[in-house]
């Protein structure tokens, strides 16, 4: 079967228009420019400890617009500070590699359904390492412990770097990036991040969010892939690369103004879908979204949304207080 530049296989001609519409989106980009700032942003990366916060914080603005494919993996460590945790903790990997898991089972039984279409997960070799990472990782922390929706993220950081810098930047996404608790016994993170996606939709989107409260449409019915995946599981690997990118950058506040502008994108339609056409919209964001926006589009539309680190601050006391109350 044929593959993409990405490594997923084309199986059938859905998969291949899907591509033809990436395709014809990135050769819209300059191949000179984009050898350009590799070679800028690799000069960065070798002086990256050296570099004040304050040139770090104008270098993760520009990141947020993307970061040059060569370069990805190498970038998002930075990011999330996996050479500090690996000097720190260095024989962790190997430790928890070898600890038995509750979660063993169940691990194994979503290896082979995490990214399934893509060449890499298709080999042994890379199953193995998506096994070793998340087996390892679901011992890491008892109140995580392990859930399916791990194994996307984990698996995108496989694409981009070795096993062990895959196991280490899981960590920091879940200690450092409120991923955790998206994942702990019970989702209250899940549960939090639906709080504040709801009072931001009354917020950006009034008219949208009045139709779907009457047409009963529950949130968690299209958006918990969203976030537990971080919309991995949910759009085409170009897409989500562009995503993670400024995920890496900002955190979680990234993906509230991410799930928010595929719902601006995609309002005329919803607002003339009932309850079962919205959730087909919602639930096939390649049918619906990716032949009226690419990429650029859905970051540019996703970075209209204004959320200060003040504001997100009081929604999640808020979220706090409603759980509680």
């Amino acid at each position: 079967l044929p593959v993409d530049e990405w490594g997923f296989v084309i199986e059938n001609d859905y998969d291949a228009s899907v591509v033809e519409h990436l395709r014809a989106a990135a050769a819209r980009s300059s191949a000179t420019k984009e050898t350009h700032r590799t070679t800028k942003l690799q000069s960065l990366l070798d002086q990256w400890h050296n570099l004040s916060e304050e040139k770090r914080r104008k270098l993760q603005q520009k990141l947020k617009l993307g970061i040059p494919a060569k370069l990805r993996g190498e970038t998002w460590k930075k990011l999330a500070n996996v050479d500090q945790l690996r000097l720190e903790k260095p024989d962790l990997y190997l430790t928890l590699k070898k600890k038995e898991s509750s979660f063993e089972s169940q691990v194994h039984r979503d290896v082979h359904r995490t990214l399934p279409k893509h060449e890499f997960f298709r080999k042994t070799e890379g199953q193995q390492a998506l096994f070793n990472t998340l087996k390892a990782i679901s011992v890491y922390d008892d109140d995580v412990g392990y859930c399916q929706g791990m194994g996307f993220c984990c698996a995108l950081f496989l694409l981009h770097m070795n096993e062990d810098d895959a196991f280490y930047t899981l960590v920091r996404l879940i200690d450092d990036y409120e991923m955790g608790p998206l994942y702990a016994t019970g989702f209250p993170g899940l549960w939090k991040c639906f709080f504040i996606h709801e009072q931001l939709f009354s917020l950006w989107l009034p008219r949208l969010s009045d139709h779907f409260a009457k047409q009963d449409v529950p949130l968690s019915l299209y958006a918990t892939a969203w976030y537990t995946t971080v919309f991995c599981s949910s759009l085409p690997y170009p897409y989500v690369l562009r995503i993670w990118d400024w995920f890496m950058c900002e955190g979680i506040k990234a993906l509230f103004r991410v799930s928010l502008a595929i719902l601006k994108i995609l309002q005329k339609e919803l607002l003339k879908a009932d309850f079962e056409q919205i959730l087909a919209l919602l639930k096939d964001l390649n049918k619906s979204l990716v032949p009226i926006a690419t990429a650029d589009d859905l970051i540019s539309t996703a970075m209209e949304f204004s959320l200060s680190t003040k504001r997100l601050d009081k929604l999640m006391a808020d979220s706090a207080n409603h759980t509680h109350s």
